[in-house]
């Protein structure tokens, strides 16, 4: 229980088995709730209040009358054969809401994944039609640049390759004077070896001045002004801007973008397979969670005959011979990890009346046996260890009201059990007794509660069945009761 209280309050369990909760108002009604000193808020200390007690009143059945729960309840009882039913169904059905949600969004609506397959197709042919290659661009606007001053790159080529070879007004070509100039310098090295290196620059001036001008005719060989190749780069380096205003800033983003759309027509095409797939997955899915879920309804309805049957029984013990209870399991139209059953206990308190749900039931007398006997066999499924009764023996007195302390005994045996009662035959069944008086100092009411010896619990039963007249007969009737209760309470 302490482990579930931790995991409620979002804290480490250590194993501590002890909970301790405290509830602090200060003079200005302000309120300081904790767990453990962990602080917590009103609403989570009556949460956790109800996994630790659980409170009965005349009008205050909080647990067994909530028809939510008797599912619950139900199952505990049949563990652990149920356990691995339910473990398989909660792993069954998360794997169906996955298909179902993947089957979904694959089975799109026809016309809306028509409207994306041909936007698809127009991107992929408008792209792939350009056949773009990664660093294409900047190769085109060099040759854009080039052919947009074709004629001043001819001039201008044509004019140097007449000074190389034709020379200028007046002057020899530069190749005849750095030839002739070589022919002078080596006359002059062979006189004086200094003129050596000189004169091997003025080789290697010539054999580049003669290469420059090879390069100068290659180069003016691929420049043709007005050919119309300056017209196709235009256009293609526009097509190319066209693409990048619409799928990506640069050519290789439009490459990945085409990519992209590639693998969305490639899984679009294959739409219509994976539904298939996913359409037989969820069928096989469906087969067995019928199965699992008829297994899980099968060990329900083997544990709510035996649950019947002791519940009856223990109605017979208080009183109600003519009881008749009954678990009713119907099947419901959907199905979730807790099964399709739906469960709600039915019972019926006297003879020729019909089957009502538990929560209709009206007698406080009736009721108040009902719970005793629901508690009795149902003890163990229910992991709450503290029961509180308060004044649930209304209704009930004589023999019924003995049969209801004996079975409030039993229970208590595995549970803790606290009781507000003014009958003597269920109070003195307990083991300890303690008396709640009211006193008045002024103008203030103050509630006192004090532990009561043997000798005051039989006082204090006496008074319960005498009132304020105690005799002797009355106090023998007392400890005859308490003496039948302590043999009662040995003999469990």
């Amino acid at each position: 229980m302490a482990a579930s209280i931790s995991e409620f309050l979002g804290m480490e369990y250590e194993g501590e088995s002890t909970v301790i909760i405290t509830r602090t108002i200060n003079s200005q009604g302000k309120t300081l709730c904790r767990v453990n000193g962990r602080g917590a808020t009103a609403s989570m200390l009556k949460e956790i209040g109800g996994m630790l007690i659980d409170m009965h009143g005349q009008h205050e059945h909080q647990s067994l009358l909530n028809p939510a729960r008797h599912i619950a309840l139900l199952d505990r009882f049949c563990e652990p054969d149920i356990s691995d039913e339910k473990s398989e169904l909660e792993s069954l059905c998360r794997d169906y809401a996955s298909v179902l949600k993947e089957l979904k969004e694959a089975s799109k609506s026809g016309e809306e994944r028509e409207r994306r397959l041909e936007l698809l197709n127009f991107q992929a042919q408008e792209i792939s039609s350009l056949s773009l290659e990664d660093g294409e661009e900047e190769d085109l606007i060099r040759r854009r640049d080039i052919l947009s001053n074709a004629e001043k790159l001819k001039r201008l080529g044509e004019e140097s390759l007449s000074l190389i070879y034709d020379g200028g007004t007046g002057f020899l070509p530069a190749a005849d004077q750095a030839s002739k100039a070589l022919g002078m310098v080596l006359d002059m090295a062979k006189i004086n070896p200094d003129f050596e290196e000189i004169s091997y620059l003025l080789d290697s001036a010539c054999v580049q001045i003669n290469e420059a001008a090879r390069g100068i005719k290659a180069s003016l060989g691929g420049i043709e002004p007005g050919s119309g190749e300056l017209n196709e780069i235009m256009e293609r380096i526009n097509s190319i801007n066209r693409l990048k205003r619409k799928y990506g800033g640069s050519i290789s983003e439009i490459l990945n973008y085409y990519e992209k759309v590639s693998k969305e027509l490639e899984a679009t095409a294959l739409g219509e397979k994976r539904i298939e797939e996913l359409s037989a997955a969820r069928r096989k899915l469906l087969s067995r969670i019928t199965e699992v879920c008829g297994g899980v309804s099968k060990i329900r309805r083997a544990g709510a005959d035996a649950i019947e049957e002791a519940i009856e029984k223990n109605l017979k013990e208080l009183e109600m011979k003519d009881a008749k209870f009954s678990i009713n399991i119907e099947k419901k139209r959907e199905f979730s990890s807790n099964g399709w059953d739906k469960v709600e206990f039915f019972i019926s308190a006297n003879k020729g009346e019909e089957l009502k749900p538990l929560s209709k039931v009206a007698s406080g007398g009736e009721m108040s046996r009902i719970m005793l006997a629901l508690k009795s066999v149902l003890a163990d499924a229910d992991n709450i260890d503290t029961f509180i009764f308060d004044e649930i023996d209304s209704g009930v007195s004589g023999k019924t009201a003995q049969s209801v302390g004996e079975k409030m005994s039993d229970i208590s045996r595995g549970r803790q059990i606290i009781c507000v009662t003014h009958l003597p035959q269920i109070a003195s069944m307990a083991d300890r007794h303690f008396l709640i008086e009211k006193s008045y100092a002024g103008e203030r009411t103050r509630t006192n509660v004090k532990e009561l010896d043997y000798s005051e619990s039989i006082d204090e039963i006496s008074r319960l069945i005498g009132g304020f007249n105690v005799t002797q007969a009355v106090l023998a009737a007392a400890k005859d009761m308490k003496t039948f209760a302590d043999k009662h309470k040995s003999s469990l």
